[in-house]
């Protein structure tokens, strides 16, 4: 026997709880790993990937706040930590800039 749904039934059925995903552990799990993997892999290997993976923990981090995911404590250590090595960053960069500057006038 074969039962047939309305559009009422799916509405009120969407609109119920047994459709509201609550969002999982991902997001802060992916913010912790790559704010970590950023410091480390900017600091050791190539700075502009530890920056796009510092930017994306950020990114994941906000988002696992806002949509209350579990661990939130998680992302926001991953927020914490990708913001410090961004200013870090920007210290780094600048510091050399000048240093070169200085070099230049110094030759010429």
């Amino acid at each position: 026997m074969s039962e047939h749904f309305d559009a009422n039934q799916i509405d009120e059925a969407k609109d119920s709880e047994q459709f509201h995903r609550t969002p999982g552990p991902a997001l802060p799990i992916i913010s912790l790993v790559a704010s970590i993997a950023g410091a480390a892999i900017g600091y050791y290997i190539n700075w502009p990937v530890g920056v796009v993976l510092v930017i994306t923990s950020i990114v994941c981090g906000v988002l696992a706040r806002k949509r209350r995911a579990p661990y939130r404590w998680a992302a926001t250590i991953g927020i914490i930590i990708s913001a410090l090595c961004l200013v870090v960053c920007v210290v780094v960069v600048s510091i050399v800039m000048y240093q070169m500057q200085q070099m230049n006038s110094l030759l010429s």
